[in-house]
């Protein structure tokens, strides 16, 4: 295949050819001349309908091959400065792709502050451009961030006055606040589960309905 493109980039078959040979070498483990063959491919093609692609092609190889410092590059430009012709849906998948990454090499502040972002941008879209796929993307976010408020909430010791106080009133008055607190966080993050299963979240849905079950 990619010798074919050597000898005639212009040969109708060429471009299959090479796209093909890109497909190969990542199934053979290969995945650095999978990655130049896509290279080439943008290079030599970059009016194709196949060359926005090649773009998250390459960052999913990367991932694949925990690549993760060229493969969050890779998707970090793709959705700050998308390629002409590139869709909403493509630019979102690289968001959450770029948020699995820093779950997997950086802490959880890191990673919060990430879908924070993200969930500004799904603010900026249009009714009519929340295409089931994004709002599975933003399901799958506030249902992560409802988990984190419902933990912080279920550890909330129920543990009485902090400062040593043994008065019965002092220990009743800390108690009844505290229990107080933990009931409002949780019904709070029940509320946040609500929004999940109101969405059209596919497995979100469902994971959101099992935990308020809880």
């Amino acid at each position: 295949y990619e010798k074919l493109l050597a000898k005639d980039p212009e040969y109708a078959a060429s471009k299959d050819a090479l796209h093909r040979a890109a497909i190969f070498r990542e199934r053979l483990g290969d995945w650095e001349q999978a990655i130049a063959n896509n290279n080439l491919y943008m290079s030599t093609y970059p009016e194709d309908e196949r060359t926005i692609g090649k773009r998250i092609d390459n960052a999913k190889i990367y991932q694949k091959f925990n690549q993760d410092a060229d493969a969050r590059k890779a998707y970090s430009t793709f959705h700050t400065k998308p390629p002409e012709g590139a869709t909403l849906e493509m630019v979102f998948f690289a968001r959450m792709q770029e948020g699995e990454i820093i779950r997997k090499t950086e802490n959880k502040y890191k990673l919060d502050k990430h879908w924070t972002t993200t969930l500004n941008q799904f603010k900026k879209l249009k009714p009519e451009q929340m295409t089931p796929l994004i709002e599975t993307f933003k399901a799958q976010i506030l249902f992560e961030k409802a988990q984190q408020e419902a933990q912080k909430y279920l550890d909330v010791q129920i543990s009485g006055p902090k400062g040593g106080s043994t008065s019965q009133r002092a220990i009743d008055k800390a108690l009844k606040s505290q229990l107080k607190a933990k009931q409002d966080g949780l019904k709070t993050t029940v509320e946040k589960y609500t929004e999940v299963v109101n969405m059209n979240g596919g497995e979100w849905k469902l994971a959101a309905v099992v935990e308020i079950g809880k």
